[in-house]
């Protein structure tokens, strides 16, 4: 596996010339982004998680947007897939939840800390879309108790993706929070508070 191989070279260019290794890191991180940019996201996750990154540079964040936007395109596509009605699909969904929580922490071989106020809406959103499926679908095989008990995660999902927008009168909306605020909205439509999402999305507008 390509992975594999670029881990040796890593290893004996940490022995013999460590100075250059942050250029091996730099050459992965390029063909990292090629492959998202070209919507292969498994084959970018695969090389995120098997590849050692150097630690980066304090406030250096190169590939942290890369490694939660695999998981969350992946999800989706795995929303794409799911049949509530058919048991098979629990795997796609048990899946999605676990690539989710991902996002959430950042694993060490990353070389990269999640950004100080660093936003998780969406992938809360998300989360929340993946619980409400997966209940749906013990709803439909009568597992009524760990149908409700999946319900309750999607809730708390909701009402996590809705932290830094519950105060919307004191809001401001740089461009770099639009999107989250959007995902934002939708939690808080997902929790039946539409009247909130709506104030979220006109300010959005606003912003523009």
């Amino acid at each position: 596996m390509l992975v594999d191989y670029l881990n040796e070279i890593g290893e004996a260019i940490n022995e013999h010339s460590p100075e250059l290794a942050p250029k091996l890191d730099e050459l992965v991180i390029d063909h990292i982004v090629l492959l998202v940019e070209n919507g292969r996201y498994e084959e970018a996750k695969v090389m995120m998680d098997h590849y050692t990154f150097c630690k980066a540079e304090d406030g250096v964040i190169r590939l942290t947007p890369m490694y939660q936007k695999c998981r969350v395109e992946i999800a989706r596509r795995l929303f794409n897939k799911v049949d509530t009605h058919d048991e098979d699909s629990r795997n796609e969904l048990t899946r999605a939840i676990a690539l989710l929580e991902e996002c959430l922490v950042l694993p060490e071989s990353l070389g990269e800390k999640k950004a100080a106020g660093a936003e998780d809406n969406d992938f809360y959103f998300y989360l929340g879309r993946a619980f409400e499926l997966k209940g749906r679908m013990m709803k439909h095989a009568s597992q009524d108790y760990e149908a409700d008990r999946t319900f309750s995660k999607a809730s708390k999902s909701y009402r996590l993706g809705t932290q830094g927008y519950t105060d919307i009168d004191s809001l401001t909306l740089p461009l770099q929070k639009q999107s989250k605020a959007l995902y934002a909205a939708r939690c808080f439509e997902a929790l039946g508070d539409t009247e909130k999402a709506e104030r979220i999305r006109r300010l959005v507008e606003n912003a523009e």
